[in-house]
């Protein structure tokens, strides 16, 4: 536990410091709350891949190069609403998947049996329906924050 004079020694040198300066230090810096992994345990379930998220946040990072803790944000939000996309997707394809199974007296045509399933899910759950109104959503998200940062990255090139 730190004492009263190192707390306060802690709180004077704070004071003094401006945060990084050059370009690199500023684009670490920016990636600070990314490695902590934190984003991940929140967003990422038991059942998924912890690691293939990681990678795709580390290649939105290297792509888009965040060089403060807005554009590291906004990074964020576009890996988070494209996570959320695929998750969206992977659920359409196993309510389906697990529609064709329930399916006993279908011929063996797989496309008649597909189709049938759909028709299924469409007519009788909302599921589809929810899940497409979701993964619309999680597209809009992106793009807003890909804008986004393209305007502040527009904004702060060096002229």
């Amino acid at each position: 536990m730190a004492t009263e004079n190192q707390i306060a020694a802690n709180r004077a040198n704070a004071k003094r410091s401006t945060g990084p300066r050059t370009a690199p230090g500023k684009a670490k810096s920016a990636r600070n709350s990314i490695r902590h992994g934190l984003l991940a345990k929140a967003l990422v379930l038991d059942e998924e891949a912890g690691q293939c998220f990681e990678q795709l946040l580390e290649s939105y990072i290297q792509h888009f190069k965040p060089s403060d803790p807005v554009q590291a944000a906004l990074v964020e939000t576009m890996v988070t609403a494209r996570w959320r996309q695929f998750r969206a997707l992977n659920y359409q394809t196993a309510l389906i998947k697990s529609e064709i199974e329930d399916l006993i007296h279908v011929p063996d045509d797989p496309t008649a049996r597909a189709a049938l399933a759909f028709r299924h899910l469409a007519d009788e759950s909302r599921s589809l329906q929810l899940l497409d109104r979701y993964e619309s959503a999680y597209e809009r998200d992106f793009h807003r924050a890909l804008l986004r940062l393209e305007k502040l990255k527009l904004r702060n090139e060096p002229n």
